[in-house]
């Protein structure tokens, strides 16, 4: 078979977890594929290492690069399959086409994006669900999308651990403290985390961790940051914006807790590194990031500034240290969706 794989992801020097999940599930897929003798191509804006055993094809067009380059390209190609790791397919495309659904956050808490990209990603995964095959990370994922889009072939295909290495560098900011790692957005409740930190640092001056932040600007960024200008003890709550992968990693080996209050996720690539650190956190108690974390770690019901108060007060105090989780390879996770992508309905 021919199979088409969307590399346009591998892209962002500034990688969210959405994309950063197709650099780590491509390489793999790729080699299943082609040791199963498949041919691959991979359509990307640009040519990456990580592609090693496809052909490539590249486009740079900046606007509407997956409808009027990915498909319509992957026609003319005569893909088999086309298979697209981030949420959203082309409208023109191959008959046989697949899309990894990582959430359906848009619909289950829509104020947290913009009207645009409500519409965009509500359009686009109920295109999806009708008339493509469909994967997710979790049974609880597959449920919220058959209830909101109907039943479809939808498939569940959990994530694999991460390892955080060895890599050593010196931390920007001084330690001990607290990470929360993901974009800084409405969705991940970082308004609230900023809220009850200043308020426990009120309550117990003791206290010398610092809370750090590691993330891109996202939907609702400018409402946080006002907050955190207005908040008492803004100089221990640094914002320090994207960290790359090394960075990141050894922010994780170092902290003494990582902190996750999203309302709404997927999955979580960051439990699955604080895992292999052994790093001890708290987070919403959502079933996808249960599912990520384990059944070792503080799991948080409710998202008000109280609540997260005495959450973090407990991790400081009683740090719970999470099991490691190495038995699942990224190459299991490639094995099963080349097996989704490569079967032939009779």
């Amino acid at each position: 078979m021919h199979i088409g794989i969307d590399g346009s992801r591998c892209e962002s020097t500034r990688a969210t977890g959405v994309e950063r999940y197709s650099c780590l599930v491509i390489p793999p897929l790729i080699n299943s594929l082609v040791s199963a003798g498949h041919r691959v191509t991979v359509y990307a804006k640009n040519n990456n290492d990580i592609f090693c055993g496809a052909e490539v094809k590249t486009s740079t067009r900046k606007h509407f690069w997956s409808q009027l380059f990915l498909g319509p390209r992957a026609i003319i190609d005569k893909v088999d399959e086309l298979f697209v790791p981030a949420h959203v397919l082309p409208f023109i495309r191959p008959k046989n086409s697949s899309v990894f659904l990582h959430d359906v956050c848009f619909e289950e808490y829509p104020l947290s994006y913009s009207f645009a990209s409500r519409w965009y990603l509500r359009i686009t995964a109920s295109n999806s669900v009708r008339n493509s095959k469909v994967f997710t990370h979790s049974h609880y994922t597959k449920n919220k999308i058959t209830q909101t889009f109907g039943s479809g072939e939808i498939f569940v295909i959990p994530p694999a651990a991460i390892s955080v290495g060895n890599f050593r560098q010196q931390l920007p900011w001084t330690k001990p403290y607290l990470v929360c790692v993901g974009r800084i957005e409405t969705k991940k409740n970082i308004l609230t985390l900023i809220k009850a930190y200043d308020q426990l640092l009120d309550e117990d001056p003791s206290i010398k961790h610092s809370l750090v932040f590691l993330g891109s600007n996202g939907y609702g960024a400018q409402e946080i940051t006002e907050a955190w200008k207005k908040t008492k003890h803004s100089g221990k709550i640094v914002f320090f914006g994207y960290a790359d992968e090394k960075l990141k990693a050894q922010a994780l080996r170092e902290a003494s807790g990582l902190l996750l209050p999203s309302i709404c996720e997927g999955t979580s690539l960051v439990l699955l590194e604080a895992r292999d650190a052994r790093l001890p956190f708290a987070a919403s108690n959502c079933v996808p990031i249960k599912e990520a974390g384990g059944q070792r770690g503080i799991y948080v019901n409710g998202n008000d500034q109280e609540t997260w108060k005495n959450v973090v007060k407990n991790l400081l105090q009683k740090p719970i240290v999470p099991e490691s989780n190495t038995a699942r390879k990224w190459e299991d996770v490639a094995r099963e969706i080349a097996e989704v992508l490569t079967t032939v309905k009779k």
